[in-house]
């Protein structure tokens, strides 16, 4: 039966751990591209050797990837297999996705955005090319680009049937091909584009209610953090094309280099989470 095949895969993956000695867990991800993350995250908080799996069979048999292939194996969790997802939009809406049912999540949209948070990203700038650093602030961008972000991004979680901008929608506004000289003076051109393309989403205009401010901030969504939260490839691939810019180089050199030179150590908000997840298994 489908339902079985799905419990013979996981209870095989819990038993590495048995059979190998010297891993702690077999730990399913959505992608191979999300091991750097999640095996940085699990060595700090959770030291140990870890069985990554970013393929596992669907339930047609097929090789297959993706948080719902993950979340397929949620019956069947322990602290020998577990899984690591990106949260999306997730804890706007449900509490059922929690480390108390072996599920740890990145606490922001997704891991893109953590490489993005702006503290550590302007230090990594600063150490790598100091100029750029003399010259363009992370920062001050990033927390004027989440004050543009929170009316539509508020609107788009809790609007309803009411007007209301799709996650695609938001993100096109983001996207403006952006040149040298839209960054001068704090980027502030790129950001009246960026306000201005807001102003004409659907619903822009319709005041936001108190209770949809109460309801985010008991979620940990303010102001000043939505680019945390918003969908991460967006904030990540503006981040790293600003960077080509203010840098002078290629896109993989500013990766390597800068944006995923090392994941934040310090415990804002979003990371603390990840830290009792963690330790509480």
């Amino acid at each position: 039966m489908e339902h079985d095949h799905i419990r013979e895969q996981a209870e095989y993956f819990a038993n590495i751990p048995l059979i190998e000695r010297d891993v702690r867990a077999s730990v399913h991800l959505e992608a191979q591209a999300d091991v750097l993350f999640w095996n940085t995250q699990l060595q700090r908080w959770r030291p140990g050797k870890y069985n990554f799996i970013y393929h596992s069979r669907s339930r047609s048999g097929g090789s297959t990837s993706g948080v719902c292939q993950c979340l397929l194996y949620r019956k069947y969790l322990s602290p020998r297999f577990f899984i690591c997802i990106d949260s999306d939009l997730r804890p706007f809406y449900s509490s059922n996705f929690s480390a108390r049912h072996f599920i740890l999540q990145t606490h922001s949209y997704s891991w893109e955005n953590h490489y993005c948070w702006a503290d550590a990203l302007q230090q990594r700038l600063q150490a790598v090319f100091p100029r750029a650093a003399s010259l363009f602030d992370y920062r001050d961008f990033l927390l004027q680009l989440s004050h543009l972000l929170y009316r539509p991004f508020l609107r788009l979680l809790y609007a309803g049937s009411d007007p209301k901008a799709t996650m695609a929608e938001i993100g096109r506004c983001l996207s403006l091909q952006v040149k040298q000289q839209m960054l001068i003076k704090g980027a502030g051109p790129y950001l009246l584009r960026v306000r201005r393309a807001l102003s004409q989403l659907p619903g822009a205009g319709t005041p936001i209610p108190p209770e949809w401010e109460e309801r985010a901030a008991c979620c940990g969504l303010t102001p000043d953090n939505v680019y945390l939260h918003f969908r991460g490839h967006n904030i990540y691939d503006l981040v790293c094309h600003v960077g080509l810019i203010v840098s002078n180089c290629s896109r993989s050199q500013f990766e390597e280099d800068v944006l995923l030179r090392a994941c934040p150590e310090a415990l804002y908000p979003e990371q603390q989470k990840i830290k009792q997840d963690m330790e509480s298994f």
